[in-house]
């Protein structure tokens, strides 16, 4: 089922990076903040509940933490952030209990949304960075909008002669 989420929170520079870091470790797409949320609570739902995930999550918080907000200027931060997502209500649960195993939290409470968002934030970010790097994208053979303002055929022979050249690199 189908449920409607809103969280709110107060306006800050640190949850503004992360929502900037993860719009460029996405690739540079303009991703709205509610669908980088589903993303963030999926991620957090997929982790087992293990020592392993425990040190991912604590690991996140302490990057979350130490988020460089220099690029983000006063004005660009909202003095209040509501941001209303759809989402299954499994995933949902799912993401809460692993999050309050994570950090020990009271089983009958829901985490405080500013500092979930910006673990889960943060851990999405660090996964994306390994699988980008495991995968070498962020070295592409043509910078993303350059390969965007080629007609059909030019793209096909650009993926073409990466694919032949033996993928990224």
């Amino acid at each position: 089922m189908i449920i409607d989420k809103t969280i709110s929170l107060r306006g800050k520079k640190d949850i503004v990076c992360i929502f900037d870091k993860y719009t460029s470790v996405a690739g540079g797409q303009d991703i709205s903040r509610p669908q980088a949320t589903v993303h963030f609570i999926k991620h957090l739902a997929t982790l087992p509940k293990t020592d392993e995930t425990v040190n991912t999550l604590k690991a996140a918080s302490i990057a979350a933490r130490q988020i460089d907000v220099s690029s983000v200027a006063d004005y660009q931060v909202p003095a209040n952030i509501k941001i209303n997502i759809q989402i299954e209500e499994e995933i949902w649960l799912t993401a809460m209990d692993v999050f309050r195993f994570a950090f020990n939290l009271d089983p009958k409470r829901d985490p405080q949304m500013p500092f979930l968002l910006k673990v889960s934030g943060m851990a999405y970010i660090q996964s994306a960075e390994k699988q980008n790097a495991a995968l070498k994208i962020g070295s592409r053979v043509m910078p993303l909008d350059s390969f965007v303002n080629l007609s059909i055929d030019e793209k096909l022979n650009e993926i073409y002669k990466v694919l032949l050249s033996g993928g990224l690199k």
